[in-house]
């Protein structure tokens, strides 16, 4: 008796709305007369929370026009899920909402459209996608999520088993600058054109420290990035694994049309069914410090020979240095690929970065604490003063809002700072995800921030 009484107290008080911090928590289950997420977020003010209980929600989801909604899960993305029935988008943004508002915790599922089938960002929409199954989502365009002119934070996912002919698991398309890390991004499918995993077109996002495998396409199995001529393309692709997708050009990574110059930095690309890499018409990617191996077709392919690629200072699979038009027996290269110098041993995603230090001392970068809510402290450790070095803090959009002078103590190498969310300008930040970035001339690090207002 005491444990029902205790239970319809907190059913009871659930189900209306109570305060926290100046906002208010709305609490949706399948049982309750606030059993639609749809409903909870229609009634929400800005900075508000709907916590959502476990059940499966039948919904196609349309966002309010309000700001710094967090839609949560109150056990996570195994148990609670939004299935758009196969009939539309499972979730649209077009309100203007940026990093504050977040998306966490929940299996999105069964979203079918024209245009982004999961989660769909349209347009200076940039929420924060974390925590999520994406899955089993179709679309024309965009199977899983799709941006456009927005620039979503999208985290600690799992985006699988989703179709597209044209970037089936994620798709950025026009300036939409998305910061794409720690997901395991598989099983997507694009059986006719571009982008089984990702697809870049005029765009230049965050690609790092994904696992990207078993993605299908014609072109571009784990990665398409290309773009229309004068226009810019320049994703940043630094930690990744890339393993395991099937294209018939670039099983790992295709890259197309002039001004399409990625980044690609200390990834494994390995053991895909097609090229490693597949550059063409005027791309010009630049790949240093990733392993290369065990592709089928070519480690990295360069099809025009108006331009020789730099790939310099990768691991081919064997100390000989690749083969075809190099010298070795690893991977091979195509022409117009310079390769030379190549590393004799592999690297990890980690370990390259300890390769690129020069110094020999292993730098590390810590802050806490982290989320924060007022100020946060930066540790350097194995600074070298002589080098020339900055610390910088970009919000999610990429903008930078604020620079660091560094003072260094030489006998320990270590440096310490710390931010109170207050920008260059004196003017104080909103809440939401903040990149830390530590580069010096040989050495480059990052670290996510959550500041929370």
């Amino acid at each position: 008796m005491k444990y029902r009484s205790a239970l319809k107290v907190a059913v009871v008080l659930s189900l209306f709305l109570f305060s926290l911090s100046h906002a208010t928590v709305l609490y949706v289950h399948p049982d309750s007369t606030l059993n639609a997420i749809q409903v909870g977020l229609d009634s929400c003010a800005n900075n508000d929370t709907v916590l959502v209980a476990p059940g499966t929600y039948f919904e196609n989801i349309v966002w309010p026009n309000t700001q710094g909604i967090d839609l949560i899960s109150e056990y996570g993305r195994d148990t609670t899920i939004i299935d758009g029935s196969n009939i539309a988008k499972v979730i649209i943004l077009d309100v203007g909402v940026d990093s504050t508002t977040i998306i966490k915790g929940f299996t999105i599922t069964h979203g079918n459209s024209t245009i982004g089938g999961g989660i769909y960002c349209y347009i200076n929409n940039s929420p924060t996608i974390m925590k999520n199954i994406i899955t089993e989502n179709n679309a024309s365009t965009g199977g899983g999520i799709y941006c456009t002119q927005s620039s979503p934070f999208i985290t600690d996912n799992i985006i699988s088993n989703n179709t597209s002919p044209a970037g089936a698991g994620i798709h950025c398309y026009v300036y939409s600058h998305a910061i794409i890390t720690n997901n395991i991004i598989t099983g997507n499918i694009n059986n006719i054109d571009i982008g089984g995993g990702i697809l870049v077109i005029e765009s230049s996002p965050l690609i790092s420290y994904n696992t990207i495998t078993m993605n299908t396409a014609d072109e571009g199995g784990g990665i398409f990035c290309g773009t229309t001529p004068g226009c810019v393309c320049a994703p940043t692709i630094i930690n990744n694994t890339i393993t395991d997708n099937t294209a018939n050009e670039g099983a790992g990574i295709h890259c197309a049309i002039s001004s399409c110059s990625p980044t690609i930095d200390s990834c494994i690309i390995s053991n895909n069914n097609g090229d490693g890499i597949f550059s063409r018409d005027l791309a010009n990617p630049v790949i240093h410090y990733s392993n290369i191996t065990g592709n089928t077709g070519y480690g990295v392919i360069n099809t025009d020979s108006t331009l020789t690629i730099d790939a310099l200072n990768n691991w081919w699979g064997d100390s000989s240095g690749p083969g075809g038009f190099g010298p070795g027996i690893g991977d091979s290269v195509s022409q117009w690929v310079n390769y030379d110098p190549w590393l004799t041993s592999p690297v990890g995603v980690e370990g390259s970065e300890d390769r690129k230090q020069k110094s020999g001392v292993k730098k590390t970068l810590t802050v806490y604490p982290n989320p924060f809510t007022s100020v946060i402290n930066i540790r350097l450790l194995g600074i070298n003063e002589q080098q020339n070095y900055s610390l910088k803090i970009y919000n999610a959009s990429g903008r930078m809002v604020k620079t660091f002078t560094l003072t260094t103590d030489h006998y320990s190498l270590t440096t310490d700072v710390s931010w109170n969310g207050i920008d260059n300008r004196g003017e104080k930040v909103p809440g939401g995800v903040y990149f830390l970035k530590f580069e010096s001339i040989n050495y480059m690090t990052m670290q996510k921030l959550l500041l929370i207002r």
